[in-house]
């Protein structure tokens, strides 16, 4: 939860924490898995929340599609 702050403090966005939290996640749960450790600190840590970018964009209809 410590460094999850100190990515917060660094003005990351939200999906920044949200990917490195995920990724060490995962470290630990391999981790876990092969017995190197005993648990994951990693789990029950709250992730920021991110708003989804789909349905910002209006879809480009027939029209304007060849003009990119």
């Amino acid at each position: 939860m410590a460094w999850r702050k100190t990515l917060e403090e660094k003005s990351l966005s939200g999906a920044t924490i949200r990917r490195k939290l995920a990724a060490l996640a995962s470290l630990f749960e391999h981790l876990c898995e092969s017995n190197s450790v005993t648990h994951n600190p990693v789990k029950g840590v709250k992730r920021p929340v991110v708003e989804s970018q789909q349905g910002k964009i209006p879809a480009l209809g027939e029209p304007k599609r060849g003009h990119f």
